[in-house]
């Protein structure tokens, strides 16, 4: 793998906290992992029956999975189907499942019915009733186990400086949910408790906001995080996945998503996975300069290799 150096002098852009409880630290190197999972997300689309695999070797694993993943979902397309709630309702009927945003939470449940003798109009929708106009956002679900509700946090700094914030509750009553990391679970999780924002701003977003991953009870999510440990196979359907460290890295044979990541943590002795990689570069892949093909320049000290193969 090429090592490659930049940001030497960079002013960094963005600050880090381990939580909302500590300060935040500058650091250069966030809107680099950020800037990689947006122009992955952007890129995605144009493999046509082609896997591009993106090998990181870095110094440690932390928070560099849940930023290029945050990057990603920040930039990648929602699906359509997102709307004013009383058409959307209108056009779907009843007895049919939504997502609906208001001011203070996501649901999602069935329709049940939809009242428009009264006014404004009112609906019988995830186990309550409510009037249409309260909510701002709808949009159709699939059914899940039971009806859902949970905290509409808003979004702050890192949403607005991305742009995401214009189109973010049309994501979160339709997500994509189009990413999924493989990793030590409780690290990853404990990344995500991290809180990111722009230098000059006061109201970072938590990664966890901007992954937004499955957890049990959730009535939305962006992306799905599984746990090496346990995993019996590579997870499917996704459009990109992120390998988080040399456990992980081991399904890269079964990984067929058209966009996959592997993070090798150098603090951890063990060369195997990194040979392996190389291995399937030499064997089965067309080696891809990541820096002309994504115009990516990584921070100084890691390493990358990047190629194709054929799905």
């Amino acid at each position: 793998m090429a090592k490659t150096t930049a940001y030497g002098g960079a002013r960094p852009v963005f600050a880090l906290a381990e939580n909302a409880e500590t300060e935040p630290v500058e650091v250069a190197w966030a809107g680099s992992y950020l800037a990689l999972g947006a122009r992955l997300a952007r890129h995605a689309d144009s493999l046509d029956r082609k896997q591009l695999i993106v090998v990181l070797s870095v110094p440690r694993r932390d928070y560099v999975a849940a930023l290029v993943g945050a990057g990603w979902t920040l930039t990648r397309p929602y699906p359509t189907g997102a709307g004013n709630p009383l058409q959307v309702a209108r056009q779907g009927g009843s007895q049919a499942w939504y997502r609906a945003l208001n001011a203070g939470y996501v649901y999602a449940g069935e329709l049940r019915e939809l009242n428009e003798a009264v006014s404004p109009a009112r609906m019988r929708y995830a186990g309550s009733h409510f009037k249409v106009t309260s909510f701002l956002r709808m949009a159709p679900a699939p059914a899940l186990d039971g009806e859902r509700r949970e905290e509409h946090v808003q979004p702050g700094s890192i949403v607005r400086y991305t742009r995401a914030i214009e189109s973010w509750d049309d994501r979160l009553v339709a997500p994509a949910q189009d990413l999924a990391l493989v990793g030590i679970e409780s690290r990853l999780r404990a990344d995500l408790e991290a809180v990111l924002c722009r230098i000059g701003d006061s109201d970072g977003d938590r990664l966890d906001t901007l992954l937004k991953p499955w957890r049990r009870g959730a009535a939305t999510w962006f992306s799905r995080i599984y746990s090496s440990a346990t995993l019996e196979e590579a997870p499917s359907g996704y459009k990109a996945v992120l390998l988080d460290g040399q456990a992980a890295i081991k399904y890269i044979a079964e990984t067929f998503s058209p966009v996959v990541v592997c993070v090798i943590d150098r603090s951890v002795a063990d060369e195997n996975q990194a040979e392996s990689l190389v291995n399937m570069r030499r064997t089965e892949g067309t080696g891809i300069d990541v820096a002309d093909l994504l115009g990516w320049r990584p921070p100084v000290g890691i390493e990358i290799m990047g190629f194709e193969v054929r799905l």
